[in-house]
């Protein structure tokens, strides 16, 4: 699966370049995906979030990336899709409370 060049957008992190898009999955919920943006494309990354895809800024997509990383994807591998689950963080008045991140392998959804 390759992102295309028409309405994905270009971002760097850490030094290497990536085209993320996001796409309508229903109403309210929205996909994030992001693959490297290198001559041999590897694993995409997808992320599903509640709210439209201008709540999402640059920086969001960039600690996204990262998060992702971190949690064992692996942009440059060849593969599927590493599906990658994360609570954005909820603004609240006077706290600091953060989103917790996890990753489960798509075996453990039911129907797919």
């Amino acid at each position: 699966m390759a992102i295309p060049k028409k309405g994905s957008r270009k971002i760097i992190v850490d030094g290497k370049p990536f085209r993320y898009m996001f796409t309508k999955v229903s109403y309210g919920t929205t996909t994030l995906t992001v693959q490297e943006n290198a001559p041999k494309a590897g694993c995409v990354m997808q992320f599903q979030f509640e709210g439209r895809d201008n709540s999402i800024t640059p920086k969001d997509v960039i600690d996204l990336i990262s998060r992702a990383k971190e949690k064992g994807w692996n942009p440059s591998e060849k593969g599927g899709v590493f599906y990658f689950y994360y609570d954005l963080p909820k603004p609240v008045a006077n706290s600091d409370i953060y989103g917790q991140d996890y990753v489960f392998p798509l075996s453990h959804l039911k129907g797919y």
